[in-house]
């Protein structure tokens, strides 16, 4: 009896712990274009596509079509990359569109619940890195994003030691990642610094 308690109160922590982190879905990537794919029910799905030589940002279920937007930065890039975090239990996604130039430049926000789409925020924000043994550099900083739900709150962290705020502008500032997180509002996620 006891290890059916035990096993039972483990099953119920971990799914409840599960149902609210956001999950990585993968990216297909052919030919300049970039795609994702949610199942929204048995019968409909949730398309979110970027064409890169275009900068055309696509988002279409089954039977329509419905976002479509042309990215702009403030700096010319040379490239993008993407992230797309989901929780299928809440029907609620993020999606993360990072141009780069020889470093990262920051990146959009969008929202998704369920076939909904709007754009939330520019997160100006570079991962401080050294990548293949190279010397520090503002780095892309979607690998490094991590979303949980905790009761009414959705929270967003970085997982890499250091972060840049505002990278290549005069008010930049290398960050500490252990001192800061991020809180979903209305406008966006917003930095918050530990007390």
């Amino acid at each position: 009896m006891k290890h059916f308690l035990f096993f039972s109160f483990a099953f119920l922590f971990g799914y409840g712990v599960f149902s609210q982190t956001f999950s990585d879905i993968s990216c297909k990537k052919e030919n300049g274009l970039q795609t994702y794919s949610i199942a929204l029910n048995a019968k409909s799905f949730l398309e979110l596509s970027l064409q890169e030589n275009t900068a055309s940002f696509v988002a279409k279920t089954s039977t329509q079509e419905v976002f479509k937007e042309t990215i702009h930065f403030a700096q010319q890039h040379k490239g993008f990359n993407t992230k797309l975090l989901y929780n299928q239990k809440l029907r609620t996604g993020f999606f993360f569109i990072e141009a780069y130039d020889d470093m990262s430049l920051g990146a959009k926000v969008y929202k998704i619940i369920g076939d909904k789409i709007s754009e939330i925020s520019f997160l100006p924000f570079a991962a401080y890195t050294s990548e293949n043994g190279e010397r520090m550099n503002y780095n892309n900083i979607l690998p490094y994003i991590s979303i949980i739900n905790s009761g009414a709150r959705t929270l967003m962290f970085f997982n890499t030691p250091l972060f840049v705020l505002n990278p290549n502008q005069s008010n930049e500032e290398i960050l500490n990642s252990k001192d800061y997180y991020f809180e979903l509002y209305s406008l966006g996620f917003v930095i918050k610094k530990y007390n």
